[in-house]
């Protein structure tokens, strides 16, 4: 299991996006080649708001949205994962603020009732990444989901 901005190493978590179009960029920002741009699938996840639990960008450090941010982000997302609080934690988007990305945790007595409808191929456009444009992000593998 690799780790993320929101985990380390060994934590297992589901990211997801508020709307496919923030999930396409989230992609492209961590994306390397277009040798995954088919591998993607879209579905839907209906949960009540009561299974959410939120972290705002007020009570944020700085410099959490920076490319490779500092561990204390992971151990934000750690430390949730193992109080299971909550089986999903809403989270600022580092790509754009004013969006949400959703933590979805697998371990939590809750996971088995999110329903989850409309699952779909989702390849992307192999336009969005050129051969020129080889930023050196880590490489997640990343759901293409949306949340509502």
């Amino acid at each position: 299991m690799y780790g993320g901005r929101w985990t380390s190493p060994g934590h297992p978590v589901i990211y997801c996006a508020q709307h496919l179009s923030l999930a396409v960029l989230e992609i492209f920002v961590h994306i390397r080649n277009n040798v995954a741009m088919g591998a993607y699938s879209k579905l839907a996840i209906e949960v009540g708001e009561d299974r959410v639990s939120s972290i705002t960008l007020a009570e944020l450090p700085h410099g959490w949205d920076a490319p490779f941010p500092e561990a204390v982000l992971q151990r934000i997302g750690d430390k949730w994962l193992e109080a299971q609080q909550s089986l999903i934690l809403q989270i600022p988007s580092s790509v754009i603020h004013e969006e949400h990305n959703y933590l979805i945790n697998p371990l939590h007595p809750d996971f088995a009732s999110l329903a989850i409808s409309r699952l779909e191929p989702m390849p992307l456009d192999t336009r969005l990444v050129s051969s020129a444009c080889n930023i050196q992000y880590w490489e997640l593998p990343l759901a293409l989901v949306w949340y509502h």
